[in-house]
């Protein structure tokens, strides 16, 4: 008989210290990921701002700076003042240095074969633009109404618009590719979360699954044994609690200490869980 209470009583040991462990690796596997899922989603922040971002306010610009030199040399050529274009051609030579130390950081950040393709594009547009607005230089030094005007709207106008469609094409690039980076950090985000709450749940389910009988079936009735009714009505007369009441208690203490070990463990999962 001390046998087999010995033995269920190493069977509750056993099944208390396997749902403990259980609990506790589900905890530090759910925190690991959850450290491993904001380490990821940290660093394609970090790319997105510091490569994608920067290089768009890099195109922004020199679009911006590109468009203010096209209006300068707009201005400059239907001018007849010499005054008005010694400013302008002060201003043209700054707005264009700009634009070239622009262009060259580019140059060293741009890296995919699409990218290089459209700076290309980009660099051949730069070059028929400088040729228009010499043309258009030389034409407004004759003094010529009529060529200039000519030259404006045949020559320079149509490369000017060529050179802005082509860094606004390597802009709108930028922008979907910092669209497609924040849509897969959101699903990397998600699913952190998702598999996080997976874990979480099955710990709680563990905790749930361990609250084990604390008699069994053939113990509890023992109660409508006649010798048993006998030994614990002995007990009550006497004022001594019962071994059986005192087993329960004591495997109710075990109990309650597992389920707060396990409240426990579901609260640190949550807070390691990511927002």
């Amino acid at each position: 008989m001390k046998k087999t209470r010995t033995t269920r009583r190493n069977t509750l040991g056993q099944r208390l210290l396997a749902t403990f462990f259980t609990i506790l690796l589900l905890t530090v596997v759910g925190s690991a990921f959850g450290l491993w899922s904001l380490y990821r989603v940290n660093g394609a922040t970090d790319q997105m701002v510091q490569q994608t971002v920067a290089t768009e306010r890099l195109v922004a610009d020199a679009y911006r700076y590109q468009e203010i030199n096209a209006a300068s040399y707009k201005a400059l050529a239907l001018s007849s003042e010499p005054e008005v274009g010694d400013i302008l051609a002060a201003d043209i030579l700054v707005i264009q240095q700009r634009y070239d130390a622009l262009m060259t950081q580019l140059q060293n950040r741009l890296q995919s074969k699409q990218e290089q393709a459209l700076l290309l594009k980009i660099n051949s547009g730069s070059k028929d633009f400088l040729a228009a607005q010499s043309e258009l230089v030389a034409a407004r030094d004759s003094g010529l109404t009529e060529r200039i005007r000519k030259v404006y709207s045949e020559r320079f106008q149509p490369s000017s618009k060529a050179l802005l469609a082509s860094v606004a094409t390597l802009a709108d690039f930028q922008r979907q590719a910092i669209d497609v980076a924040a849509i897969q950090i959101a699903r990397w985000s998600a699913m952190a979360r998702r598999c996080t709450s997976v874990l979480s749940c099955v710990a709680a389910r563990s905790s749930m699954t361990a609250r084990v009988p604390v008699c069994s079936p053939k113990r509890a009735n023992m109660g409508s044994r006649p010798g048993k009714r006998f030994l614990d009505a002995s007990a009550d007369a006497s004022g001594a609690p019962s071994r059986t009441i005192t087993r329960a208690s004591s495997a109710s203490a075990r109990m309650a200490r597992l389920c707060s070990v396990s409240a426990a463990a579901c609260r640190a999962l949550r807070i390691g869980t990511p927002a």
